[in-house]
């Protein structure tokens, strides 16, 4: 931005140079500024055809600082654009912060989803009505879509506020900014074990994706590569053993991992991620989790 605010001002002078000229100088000021030759042009002691040759330069100075001027912006503004998450002013990373509250929020999705499909889909009997029961699949069919959105940014027919919401977190660049930071941390001792990077949080990391990749392929009807097809398909396909997987997936695989990834980061760092998304995104916590928060008041 300073950048062209300074080319800006340059071109701004360089154009009232070419109109104006000289004028509102001194005639000594002037002389001093300008050759000797010009300087007598200005004063009317060149006869008519030097002040024209004289001024045949100005015109193609001027145009060479345009076209110089154009490439340099046209330059700036094709150039490549940083992360738009917020990062540290000698990185293209995310703020470890913010990516560990994206992960945190991941989590409480799947806590919220996983609930969902216990309470309305595996322990209630299938309904006669037709809309009735596509409302009762509804938790599975956004954590299918809600997968999918988390790892590609694209949204399937039938996706919710939520699946929209999910689409924008970005999680596999977060969790690769988190191993980023994570080194930068042990490079400077603040981690117990230097290994834990390389090790612990790469397994971890690599976990998350492949389980939600695996909610959203496992049956064939859709792949993390194309567009995903209708809702109506995927809900027409459903059976119990199906619903039972994304299930375990999510409470088996996806909870705990994200778990796991928050806890490498110390306690300190999950209390400041939690109380963000108190502050902001109140709705998304699970009940259980207020509870633990304002139990005792």
């Amino acid at each position: 931005m300073n950048m062209l605010k300074m080319l800006f001002a340059l071109f701004v002078v360089a154009i009232t140079s070419s109109h104006h000229g000289v004028h509102g100088l001194s005639p000594m000021m002037v002389q001093q500024r300008m050759p000797s030759r010009l300087f007598e042009r200005e004063q009317g002691q060149l006869p008519t055809q030097a002040k024209h040759k004289q001024c045949y330069n100005l015109p193609i100075k001027r145009r060479s600082f345009v076209a110089l001027m154009t490439t340099t912006l046209s330059s700036i503004s094709l150039a490549p654009k940083s992360s738009s998450a917020i990062p540290f002013f000698e990185s293209n990373h995310r703020q470890l912060e913010l990516c560990l509250v994206t992960i945190l929020r991941t989590q409480f999705w799947a806590f919220n989803t996983a609930k969902s499909l216990q309470s309305k889909l595996l322990s209630t009997s299938p309904s006669e009505d037709a809309l009735a029961e596509n409302v009762r699949k509804l938790p599975y069919l956004e954590a299918r879509l809600g997968a999918k959105a988390l790892l590609t940014q694209k949204i399937g027919g039938g996706a919710t506020n939520t699946v929209l919401k999910l689409a924008s977190f970005n999680i596999k660049e977060c969790l690769e900014d988190g191993m980023y930071w994570c080194n930068q941390l042990s490079k400077s001792n603040q981690l117990l074990d230097k290994r834990i990077c390389t090790n612990d949080l790469m397994t971890i990391s690599d976990d998350i994706v492949e389980s939600l990749a695996s909610i959203v392929e496992f049956d064939g009807l859709e792949t993390t590569i194309d567009p995903s097809p209708r809702s109506s398909l995927m809900l027409s396909m459903y059976n119990p053993q199906k619903g039972t997987f994304v299930y375990r997936t999510l409470t088996e695989r996806v909870i705990p991992n994200c778990e796991r990834y928050l806890e490498i980061f110390g306690e300190e760092k999950r209390i400041l991620c939690l109380e963000f998304i108190r502050r902001d995104y109140s709705d998304e916590i699970p009940f259980e989790i207020l509870m633990d928060l304002y139990g005792e008041d």
